[in-house]
């Protein structure tokens, strides 16, 4: 009783948020062509799933994995054809973080490169990455820094990365439903999620981070499927060390690990509460361990210099005072006020300060609107401003035929990227309405309620709409189970 209250009563919730959200998406995008072409996606995926469920005994699993095989060929070849000529400089803050890896590779310390990660340190983890990636491609194929070959060689680092969160989304869909069609079908979705391409050139966090979410997924799939106490423990131990490791690369990744704890209290605290409460100690305490590990290196390591550290650190609240006001993002006259003020904790205290400020000045209708209107460009971009970072190709590229306002394919290419886009984005909305016939909740419940999070993490957050992008394999996975799981509905009382 009590697990179906609380997942009927979340799933209102999710509804009631995202459906505002979408339509008001739709009405930011202003025309009706955009409702047909998410309809046409959608449509035209459930068409695809009805012919593999049609061809049930055609697919054997010999023809099955020749199927899967040819997709994922056109995934790597197709996609990795795609990301060469998308090859870019690398710019704003992925550019140092670039240079600062090269810099480490080449001295061991960041020395005066240091203050970027004092103001900036949530991309420290980041550069812990680049350095590791960097010093590889340096030792072991002679790759030297701002040259086409290393340019080539994180690029295509980074489209490993997209398309291991990629075959990781798939993998999970499969444990939980392993008929053919049903993996066909989320490799078709996964495989036609444009953004992943888009971003596939882009080596920065929101790319290598696109693999916690199913990861975490699996995480729950795993703890659901076994009957030891000891083997629960363990992988809630596991799964906070996971979403700190997530943490030291993106800072919206411990989401993850409320949607977990949220999930072992419905699913699991009525038939062994002493156990549940014992696995959500071991999390969280996990988490905060390693967060402690890796916030002692980053102050006592060797890597960075605090010598100026006073006039460089600035508070977290920062960014929450971004998104206090428009245009709710990166604001150059607030973060230089925060600079001009002599410490950190008089940097805090203002930033809290003027949050308190800004937040007290709205009506209720004008905060209603502005998280609203936030919130509308944060998640209806159908490129995630991925197009921000490919303007500045490492060669002349054929690319900018597509993606720039004003050349030949422009606009066909941003009409397929909205279908792809708003159109998963709707089956994932519809998919909510699953969770009111489940019997229980189960790793799609804690999709859904990861993304909620997100939602609301992103209201109060920097208007950026790439912060979306770690959460996007959840979007799929949850269209996957609509699509199936209505299927399956309509066969039964066909059969009936």
């Amino acid at each position: 009783m009590f697990e179906k209250l609380a997942k009927n009563s979340a799933a209102v919730i999710m509804l009631v948020l995202f459906s505002l959200l979408y339509g008001n998406i739709l009405v930011y995008k202003g025309s009706v062509k955009y409702i047909l072409l998410a309809v046409f996606y959608a449509v035209t995926i459930f068409v695809l799933y009805i012919i593999l469920e049609k061809s049930g005994k055609f697919l054997t699993p010999a023809r099955t994995r020749i199927i899967t095989t040819l997709i994922w060929a056109a995934i790597v070849f197709g996609g990795g054809f795609v990301v060469y000529g998308f090859r870019e400089y690398m710019i704003i803050d992925m550019k140092e973080v670039y240079d600062s890896a090269w810099h480490l590779v080449r001295n061991g310390s960041l020395g005066e490169r240091s203050w970027y990660f004092i103001r900036c340190k949530n991309n420290f983890g980041f550069l812990l990455l680049s350095y590791l990636v960097h010093e590889t491609g340096f030792r072991w194929f002679g790759i030297a820094q701002n040259t086409e070959r290393s340019v080539n060689f994180v690029t295509y680092v980074n489209f490993a990365f997209v398309l291991f969160a990629m075959w990781l989304t798939v993998y999970v869909i499969r444990k939980i439903n392993p008929k053919p069609s049903v993996h066909i079908l989320s490799l078709v979705i996964v495989g036609s999620y444009l953004p992943f391409y888009l971003w596939s050139p882009v080596f920065y966090t929101d790319t290598v981070t696109m693999f916690f979410p199913p990861l975490m997924l699996y995480m729950y799939y795993r703890f659901t499927t076994t009957d030891s106490d000891i083997i629960r423990v363990i992988i809630s131990a596991v799964a906070g060390l996971l979403c700190m490791a997530g943490y030291a690369l993106k800072g919206s990744v411990p989401i993850l690990l409320i949607a977990f704890l949220i999930m072992l209290v419905i699913g699991t605290v009525k038939s062994n509460w002493k156990n549940t409460i014992i696995c959500c100690v071991a999390a969280v305490m996990a988490f905060a361990v390693s967060y402690k590990a890796y916030d002692r290196y980053y102050y006592s390591g060797d890597i960075v210099d605090f010598s100026t550290r006073q006039e460089n650190e600035l508070p977290l609240e920062l960014w929450f005072l971004f998104a206090s006001h428009q245009p709710a993002e990166w604001y150059m006259e607030e973060y230089n006020y925060m600079l001009s003020l002599p410490d950190i904790e008089t940097r805090k205290a203002e930033a809290v300060r003027m949050i308190k400020e800004n937040y007290s000045s709205y009506s209720l209708t004008e905060l209603v609107q502005f998280i609203r209107d936030k919130n509308m460009l944060i998640w209806g971009e159908e490129t995630f401003t991925g197009l921000d970072y490919l303007y500045n190709a490492y060669t002349g590229s054929w690319t900018h035929n597509f993606i720039i306002p004003g050349y030949p394919y422009y606009a066909l290419f941003r009409y397929l990227c909205n279908s792809v886009h708003l159109g998963t984005l709707m089956l994932f909305i519809l998919s909510i309405f699953t969770e009111f016939f489940k019997k229980k909740a189960d790793i799609y419940t804690m999709a859904k309620i990861t993304l909620t999070g997100a939602l609301i993490f992103l209201s109060f957050w920097e208007r950026n709409a790439r912060y979306v992008l770690t959460f996007t394999p959840l979007i799929l996975m949850c269209a996957t189970e609509l699509i199936y799981s209505i299927t399956s509905v309509f066969t039964q009382k066909l059969k009936k």
